[in-house]
């Protein structure tokens, strides 16, 4: 599913999800974003934060069931191009994004109902990649503002909050990318991850993979 995005200074609030062939048309979104962050499956996935002219950064909460988009409890604060890890709409983590005037290393698990606060991330970046779900979850580069390329890794002993401030939660840091950039593609683990395309300045289309130790080049993009 793709939802959202535009082109400075529009944004768009379509909908389209993909069967393995082919793409179609679904409910839009409520709010018109672009920069926004994304979770969980075609089934029960749910969108965060974003940029819409002429109102700027902002904190929109949505939840996707498959079918339509609803609104609901608002993220702590504006995230623009931060990450979501999660499997569904009502475990997720989401952490790291810009909050005007700077990069925030905030994090935040929603159990479907309510925020509730997690350690900070180490490094406090916006528009980097990442992969994993709420309990093992990692983001890797970004900007700061300038290019980086740490990767960060996030282990909570439990999925909530609810008896733990901090749910026995922990970061700590990674071998780093080859090639610092932010705004690429993350997907994987913790221990077999894989970043591709970004920018450093102007695009690049080199692919990197990760084996739980160290970066090696992968295959480059196409396009």
């Amino acid at each position: 599913i793709m939802a959202g995005g535009g082109k400075n200074p529009t944004t768009v609030t379509c909908t389209e999800t993909y069967n393995g062939t082919s793409w179609s048309t679904a409910n839009t979104m409520i709010t018109s974003n672009r920069g926004l962050s994304y979770g969980g499956t075609i089934n029960s996935g749910m969108i965060i934060g974003g940029y819409a002219a002429p109102a700027g950064y902002n904190n929109q909460t949505e939840l996707w069931n498959g079918t339509s988009w609803a609104s609901t409890t608002a993220f702590p604060r504006n995230s623009y191009q931060g990450l979501t890890a999660g499997d569904n709409s009502e475990d997720t983590i989401h952490y790291s994004g810009y909050d005007a005037p700077a990069a925030s290393s905030s994090v935040y698990h929603w159990n479907g109902t309510t925020w509730s606060i997690y350690p900070s991330m180490p490094v406090a970046v916006w528009a980097a990649g990442r992969g994993g779900d709420a309990s093992n979850a990692f983001a890797v580069g970004g900007q700061t503002p300038t290019f980086q390329g740490t990767m960060q890794l996030f282990n909570s002993a439990t999925p909530t909050c609810s008896t733990t401030p901090f749910c026995l939660a922990t970061w700590s840091g990674a071998a780093p990318l080859i090639t610092a950039r932010g705004n690429m593609a993350g997907f994987g683990t913790q221990n077999a991850a894989a970043v591709a395309g970004g920018y450093t300045g102007t695009a690049v289309a080199c692919t990197e993979e990760y084996n739980g130790t160290s970066w090696s080049p992968g295959g480059a993009l196409i396009t």
